[in-house]
C-alpha cells in the first residue's frame, strides 16, 4: 500500500494578527536599520539594500530609501520612524535591528521597540518586514550570543501573531555547526562581507514574495547554540543522544536519521524511529535527557513532528474516543513519571508543538520522551525534528507571547 504522509496545514486561529497583504506593484519601500543596512564593509553597489531592488525589480518603485544609521538600536529606530519612514511615503519597510541592541540592552526593550515600530506600521497600512538578527562573529562576548538568541527566539513566536512576516536573515548566515556567524561572511565581528549581504537580500526577497503563504515560526535556528537545552535539535547527522527506554513493548524498531522531503523543517533532516508492528503491537520511545531543572522553572517546549503511514491503517487507529494508536511528545521526570503531553499526532493536529511548561516542586531532571504507541497490524514512520527546550524563566516577553 502506498504511504502517506500524516501532517496538517498550519491552523490559523493559532496566529490571529491578520496576515500582512502584498503592496502593490511600484509600491514605495524603506530600508530601516544600522551599520549592516547602510551597507558597511559591502562593495559599492552590493549591499543587500542594493540587491533586494535588483531582485524584486518593477514590484517594488525603484525610488527606494535607505535609511540605515551605524551604531543605532532599535528603540532609535522606533524614535526616527515618523521622519524616516511616514515622511517618505513607505509602503512597505524592512527593518532589521538588534545588533547594536545585543550588546546595550536586554529583550524587554527590544521587544517594546520592536512592538511600537509594528504599531506605527500598522497604524500606518504599511506592509512591515522584520529580519531576524544577524549572528554575531566569534569574537563577541557570548552574553551578546545569548542576546540575539534570545531576541530571535521572540520575533520568531511574536510576529506571526501580528501577520508580520519574517526574513530570516539569522539562519542565512549562520555557522552551519555552530551559532556565530559563518567565518566566511564575517569581517569584524558584526557586519557581513559581500556574499553575506547577498544572502541577507535573498532572505528579505523570499519574505517579501511570501507575503500570502500561512507559516508558523522556525523557533529552533541553530545547531549547539547557548539557548536551546538540546544539544542536536537539527538532528542534522546522527541520532547521537536519543536511546530507547527500556519496557518498551512491541516489534523493536529501528532508529535513523532521514531527509525532510516535504519542505517542513528549515534544515532538511528528521529523526526517525520506524516501528513495525504488523506482527506484534505496543508501545516504544525515544527519549532524550534535558538535564537538571529547578521547580518552577519555565520551559518553552518546540518540535516538528510527522508520521509516515506504512501499513494504511493510523488515520482510523488514531482516531475517537479511545484511540489505539497515537504518537505524541512528552516531558517524563528522570523516574519515568510522566509530567506533561503535548498533543498526540493525528489527523487535524499540527505538526507543530509550541508550549509552555513549569517545573513542578519536586522535579529536578526533566526527559523529553517521544511516544509511539501501535495496535498490531500498523506499521509507522515517527519523525520529530527541530526539536528546542529553552529556559524563559526571566523572559517574560518570551513567555507571553508563547502562550496560547
Amino acid at each position: 500500500m502506498t504511504a502517506r504522509i500524516v501532517t496538517s496545514a498550519p491552523q490559523q486561529s493559532r496566529w490571529p494578527g491578520t496576515p500582512t497583504q502584498p503592496p502593490p506593484p511600484g509600491a514605495k519601500l524603506v530600508f530601516l536599520g544600522d551599520s549592516i543596512t547602510h551597507g558597511s564593509t559591502a562593495s559599492a553597489g552590493q549591499r543587500f539594500v542594493d540587491q533586494v531592488a535588483k531582485m524584486l525589480g518593477g514590484r517594488i518603485s525603484q525610488n527606494w530609501i535607505e535609511r540605515g544609521y551605524p551604531g543605532q538600536r532599535s528603540d532609535e529606530m522606533l524614535a526616527r520612524y515618523d521622519m524616516d519612514v511616514r515622511a517618505n511615503g513607505a509602503q512597505v519597510v524592512m527593518l532589521m535591528a538588534g545588533t547594536n541592541d545585543a550588546g546595550q540592552q536586554d529583550l524587554s526593550r527590544y521587544a517594546a521597540a520592536i512592538k511600537g515600530i509594528a504599531a506605527k506600521a500598522r497604524q500606518d497600512g504599511i506592509t512591515l518586514i522584520i529580519g531576524t538578527t544577524p549572528p554575531l562573529g566569534g569574537s563577541r562576548p557570548a552574553a551578546n550570543h545569548l542576546r540575539v538568541a534570545q531576541f530571535n527566539a521572540w520575533l520568531r513566536i511574536w510576529a506571526p501573531t501580528q501577520g508580520i512576516k519574517i526574513a530570516d536573515v539569522y539562519s542565512a548566515l549562520v555557522s552551519g555547526g555552530g551559532y556565530g556567524m559563518a567565518g566566511g561572511y564575517d569581517t569584524d565581528g558584526i557586519h557581513p562581507e559581500t556574499v553575506g549581504h547577498q544572502k541577507i537580500a535573498e532572505a528579505f526577497v523570499k519574505a517579501f514574495l511570501e507575503l500570502l503563504t500561512p507559516d508558523v515560526p522556525h523557533i529552533v535556528d541553530s545547531v549547539g547554540g547557548p539557548f536551546n537545552m538540546i544539544t542536536n535539535p537539527q538532528f542534522l547527522t546522527n541520532t547521537t543522544g536519543w536511546y530507547e527506554q527500556p519496557g518498551g513493548t512491541g516489534t523493536a524498531p529501528t532508529y535513523s536519521v532521514v531527509t525532510d522531503t516535504s519542505g517542513t523543517l528549515r534544515f532538511g533532516k528528521w529523526a526517525q524511529m520506524a516501528f513495525d508492528a504488523t506482527a506484534s503491537g505496543g508501545n516504544r520511545y525515544f527519549v532524550y535527557p534535558v538535564g537538571t531543572v529547578t521547580p518552577g522553572q519555565k520551559l518553552l517546549i518546540t518540535a516538528r513532528m510527522q508520521v509516515v503511514d506504512i501499513a494504511g491503517g493510523y488515520y482510523n487507529a488514531a482516531q475517537g474516543a479511545g484511540p489505539t494508536a497515537t504518537v505524541a511528545l512528552r516531558l517524563h521526570d528522570q523516574a519515568f513519571v510522566s509530567r506533561a503531553n503535548f498533543g498526540a499526532l493525528i489527523p487535524r493536529v499540527p505538526d507543530f508543538i509550541q508550549s509552555i511548561y513549569t517545573v513542578p516542586a519536586g522535579v529536578t531532571g526533566l526527559n523529553l520522551v517521544m511516544q509511539v504507541g501501535l495496535p498490531t497490524g500498523q506499521n509507522v514512520q515517527a519523525r520529530i525534528g527541530e526539536v528546542g527546550v529553552f529556559d524563559v524563566s526571566n523572559l517574560p516577553d518570551l513567555v507571553a507571547a508563547a502562550a496560547p
